[in-house]
Formats: structure tokens, sequence, C-alpha cells
């Protein structure tokens, strides 16, 4: 009989280069060409570094098996863990960098400055204008005494020259 497990390990403490190991999982059992049963595992280990990237490895792994009214199956394992990469001690640094240019100053303009002055002059006027009339006194005219005479105040508006591009 044999158990395939899958566990995750925690290292939850390190003292120089010995570690203590954590592990907890599930696996089946397999007999003969078929799978037999399922359950969960523990695992409890140390292991000592050799050199930065091998250690010499000591676990016991309890198994309990579920169709077999929750057997225990216990086991001690010795041998090498192997990494691909070393621990690397790394710090962090904080690098003071200016301030990205914004993003309207990255790209050319797809309007020119002096159309772009002409709309904002054109607005400033739209907007003080408006406030002019918003904020004007009331005057309230006085009933005229014949019609002839509200034709003479006419108001005279001044046209600007429409200019084609």
């Amino acid at each position: 009989m044999g158990i395939l497990a899958s566990r995750l390990v925690y290292n939850p403490l390190t003292y120089r280069r010995l570690s203590f190991l954590l592990g907890a999982g599930a696996g089946i059992s397999t007999e003969t060409n078929f799978l037999h049963s399922y359950g969960v595992d523990g695992l409890v280990g140390a292991k000592v570094a050799l050199t930065d990237n091998t250690s010499l490895r000591v676990d016991g792994v309890m198994d309990w098996l579920a169709n077999e009214s929750w057997k225990r199956y216990q086991s001690v394992r010795v041998g090498f863990s192997v990494s691909r990469r070393p621990a690397r001690h790394t710090s962090v640094v904080t690098v003071m960098a200016p301030a990205p240019a914004p993003v309207m100053l990255a790209h050319e303009d797809s309007v020119s400055a002096t159309e772009t002055r002409r709309l904002r002059e054109r607005d400033a006027a739209l907007t003080a204008l408006r406030d002019s009339l918003r904020y004007a006194p009331v005057v309230t005219p006085a009933a005229p005494a014949d019609a002839r005479a509200t034709s003479d105040r006419r108001i005279k508006l001044r046209k600007d020259p429409v200019s084609k591009p």
C-alpha cells in the first residue's frame, strides 16, 4: 500500500541554519492498481541548511485514512532538500525621483495655441455677459405715451465681421 499526498508546509521558526516545519494536507492511498481510500495528513519536521540551496531534512508524517475508520499511518522520513534559488537577503531602497510630467504635456496638442487663446477669450466674454445680465439692477420702464416713443429706444448691436479660415 502506498499513500500519495499533497500538503502545504509552513516554516514558523528559523534559527541560523536550522528551520522547523509544520504541514497539513490531503492524500489518497493506493493498493495494487487502484485507489483504495482518501484522507488527511500532518507533518512536523526540521531542516538544517548545508549550503545556500541544499538542506538535510527530517520529517515525521501522520496519515489518517477515511475508508478505514480513520486508521493512522505514521512514518519518519530523512532526506535532502534542494532549492532552485538560494534564499537571498534583500533590502528595500527608496529612491526619490521627480514626478512624471502630466499627460497633457506629454502629447502634442490637437488645437493650436492661438485657437485655444481665442476660445478662452470668447468663453470669458460670454461669462462676463451672463454675469452682467444676472446681476443687473432691475429697472421698471415707465409706460410709453405712444407707440412711437418705444420705437426711438432701439439698442444698437455691434456685429463682428465673420472671417473664413
